[in-house]
């Protein structure tokens, strides 16, 4: 058994040994010497246990037949199987301890075959000596080891098959032959019997050899395995001794990550922004305790739930939902940010305005692992944007838009004009002696009188439409989709409810009237200067005509141009103004007492236009009027006149007087008096040469600041003449404590005069009889015939002006304007 150990253990590194050799082959051959290689050191390492069976079987053999055979038949049969047994003894040895090569596997395959042979053979020869010598008990018994022999070298032989074929098939053979030598009633059954065992036993060792070969096979594998679990155990242990400093780092690193982490949490804590992040689906993961308070929520009690449940978006003026920024961001993977009216309502129902970003957040890979929303509350910060701009497009008194707001939303209108057929409506309303209100009364009462004004105004204006202040006294309605003839009745409410707009203030009642323009917005209106300018004089139209009115322009292109045509002129006047490019015209007024040789002109002021064009005064001094320019053009003219005069203007130098216009404007304005007295003041001019003509209709509403003018410029020793005179006691009592000294008539009032006395004539020589009652000089003016000159003598007035009496003049162009 100790040689059985010793083969084993050699064959084993045998086969280490030709494993290495075959190494460099295919796959598949490799696997096929490999297989053949085990089967052939399994055949040698079972070979000893076969030598050791044989000499048993033989020693069991010559104890059965010692009685029955001679010496000479068994000793020479016992010592043959021994010297065969040695034999075999040293091939194995050698097998052994040669370093078998592939080429040579056969030969040694051979060899072990061969002696088996020859076993097998031995025992086949000494049966057919033995059995016809021993009895019918021992020939059965022999048979019987015989037949145990072959059963018991099947699994030493069928590895190899060809060897244990070979071996059965030595024993059966020589068996044959003693079959031959009983009789056939012995011979038949024997013979069959044999037959069927040889086949059992060549079948059994076919698949004995198979299932060798596989689990030589198998074994294969499982070393190779084994092999490989060895290399991967080696490599796991390099792995884990990375592992393990790659731990130790990791632990190193991860202890910084969470003192980071905690200094990042308590700098979450402590600012003043809601932080909440989630993972990839939406779901909570962090919420500061900021979010905590304008969500409502704790952040334990919502953590791994989704976000919507916490975020409540709603649009701040409509409160419709808005979508969820973390779902957005997740599905964009982009950055959301939050719009200008988000509000976030918690919880328990409170609101916040709040501004937000929700961020994803990335791998390096680009992979997103979940978000993070930012949000502050800007309730404060909205709340002051939204006054500001309250107060910036609206009027702080009457809380109505003001102008700013107004020409914003009429420049959209227009803009939306010249798309449709919609036509609009824009009705300019401005009250009617407002100021005496502030005079009278104080400016509080002013103020308290347009906020009652401005309620009456939105209370009756449609629900679509736009009220807004200008400014002063001046108010503007837009009518959205309204045409003229709805428009009108809706300003009619509004001046019917001025006009009975009834206002106390510490015991006296106030009352006033508003003058109302309205002007279409079609897709005729191009320009928003344009529109508000056209509005602006349609409004002054109504205000000229007595106040307490509605002036319309009525809708076509045509109309719109024409008084786009006024604007023209204001443009012009402007640039005449800034230019001083007027022209100075004068006329003479010429006493109708031939003994009376005063020299009185009158100056007349022309503009010449673009086209080169002279415009008569009333082409352009109601634009001048409406906004405001009347002033500046009294003073200039007044320092042309005044430079004529010093510089010694041929016709000013020979004049005894000389009448100049103001307008409402020059006269309540208190710079003006200071402008003029300066004047007089600067070129050294007595102020007796100069009469300053004034429109007594304008100053009711002013009469006080018309009496101080008058005042000062009478003490100045300049001369004062009233045009369009209003004969009424309370203004003939004025005139007459003012000491006046020129009213003018109009002439063409008169154009049924007759010497005969007729009505006009009495009415005529009454109103003069009138004017020199109170002190004052009686002018006819504008006598464009012969035939009101003689009554104006008979009745005695005083002079008369015309351009039957004497054509404006053009100062040449020496003459110094």
């Amino acid at each position: 058994m100790e040689t059985a150990s010793i083969i084993n253990e050699n064959i084993n590194s045998q086969n280490s040994s030709n494993t290495l050799e075959i190494d460099h082959l295919e796959e598949p051959v490799k696997h096929s010497l490999k297989n053949n290689n085990q089967a052939l050191y399994y055949l040698y390492q079972q070979a000893p246990v076969g030598i050791i069976l044989n000499i048993v079987s033989a020693l069991l053999v010559t104890w059965f037949i010692l009685p029955t055979t001679p010496d000479y038949l068994y000793i020479p049969w016992l010592a043959f199987i021994v010297l065969t047994a040695f034999t075999h003894t040293l091939i194995i040895k050698e097998f052994v301890n040669q370093k078998t090569s592939v080429q040579i596997n056969n030969q040694w395959a051979v060899y072990q075959t061969l002696m088996v042979a020859i076993s097998a053979l031995t025992f086949s020869v000494g049966y057919l000596l033995f059995l016809p010598l021993a009895s019918f008990f021992v020939q059965v018994i022999l048979l019987l080891i015989l037949a145990i022999l072959s059963i018991a070298y099947l699994p030493l032989l069928s590895v190899f098959l060809p060897s244990y074929i070979i071996y059965i098939s030595t024993f059966i053979f020589p068996m044959i032959f003693w079959i031959y030598s009983i009789p056939p009633e012995e011979a038949y059954p024997t013979a069959a019997l044999l037959a069927v065992t040889y086949c059992i036993l060549v079948l059994a060792a076919n698949y004995y050899s198979k299932s060798l070969l596989n689990a030589f096979y198998l074994a294969g594998e499982v070393d190779g395995q084994v092999k490989n679990l060895e290399d991967i155990i080696e490599k796991t242990k390099n792995l884990n001794l990375h592992l393990y400093k790659d731990n130790h780092e990791y632990i190193r690193k991860n202890e910084v990550v969470c003192h980071q982490k905690q200094q990042a949490e308590i700098t979450l804590q402590s600012i003043g922004e809601g932080v909440i992040s989630t993972d990839q689906f939406g779901r909570v993961v962090y919420m500061n305790p900021v979010a905590e308070i304008y969500t409502g929520w704790l952040a334990d009690d919502i953590k791994g739930k989704h976000l919507s449940m916490v975020l409540n978006l709603v649009d701040e003026s409509s409160h419709i939902k808005l979508s969820n920024p973390i779902e957005q961001c997740i599905e964009s993977n982009t950055t959301v940010n939050s719009s200008d009216n988000s509000i976030l309502i918690r919880r328990d129902g409170l609101e916040y305005a709040i501004e937000y970003s929700a961020t994803p957040i990335k791998q390096e890979n680009n992979t997103l692992t979940g978000s993070v929303m930012i949000f502050r509350d800007v309730t404060e910060k909205r709340s002051m944007e939204k006054n500001l701009n309250w107060q910036a497009k609206h009027d702080p008194l009457t809380g109505l838009i003001n102008r700013r707001e107004f020409d914003d939303r009429l420049n959209k209108i227009i803009s939306s004009s010249n798309k449709s057929d919609r036509e609009h409506a824009v009705c300019y309303i401005d009250l009617d002696r407002f100021k005496l209100v502030n005079d009278s009364c104080g400016h509080q009462a002013g103020d308290e009188l347009l906020k009652k004004i401005s309620d009456r105004l939105k209370k009756i204006a449609r629900d679509t439409d736009t009220v807004a202040r200008l400014g002063g006294d001046e108010f503007a309605v837009i009518m959205y989709s309204c045409n003229l003839d709805k428009a009108k009745l809706i300003a009619e409410i509004f001046r019917e409810e001025v006009f009975n707009t009834k206002f106390d203030w510490h015991g006296k009642s106030i009352s006033i009237t508003a003058s109302i323009g309205i002007v279409p917005l079609n897709v005729s209106t191009t320009s928003l200067t344009d529109l508000k300018r056209v509005a602006d004089l349609i409004c002054c139209r109504a205000k000229d005509s007595g106040g307490n009115r509605i002036e319309i322009l009525e809708s076509g292109k045509s109309n719109f141009k024409k008084h786009t045509g006024d604007l023209k002129i204001l443009e012009e006047l402007q640039k005449s103004l800034e230019k001083e490019s007027f022209k100075i015209y004068t006329q003479k007024i010429k006493p109708l007492d031939d003994l009376n040789d005063i020299l009185f002109y009158e100056v007349l002021l022309r503009m010449k236009n673009t086209e080169g064009d002279i415009l008569p005064a009333s082409s352009f001094l109601h634009a001048a009027e409406t906004y405001h320019m009347l002033s500046a053009i009294d003073d200039w003219v007044l320092k042309v006149v005044m430079e004529m005069i010093a510089y010694g203007n041929p016709l000013f130098n020979k004049a005894h007087m000389i009448s100049i216009n103001l307008s409402q404007q020059s006269v309540l304005n208190e710079n003006f008096i200071k402008y003029a007295v300066d004047t007089f003041n600067d070129y050294d001019i007595p102020a007796g040469n100069i009469c300053f003509e004034i429109n007594e209709t304008q100053f009711y509403d002013n009469m006080e600041r018309f009496k101080r003018f008058v005042t000062l410029m009478k003490r100045q020793g300049c001369k004062i003449a009233l045009d369009n005179f209003n004969y009424n006691p309370v203004s003939i009592n004025l005139v007459k404590q003012l000491n006046i000294d020129y009213i003018k008539v109009d002439a063409r009032q008169f154009s049924n005069i007759s010497v005969e006395k007729n009505h006009d004539y009495k009415l005529l020589e009454s109103i003069n009889d009138i004017n020199h009652l109170i002190g004052a000089q009686t002018i006819m003016k504008c006598i464009d015939s012969d035939n009101i000159i003689k009554p104006s003598f008979q009745i005695g007035a005083d002079f008369i002006q015309g351009i039957f009496i004497d054509p404006p003049q053009a100062l040449n162009h020496s003459q110094k304007v």
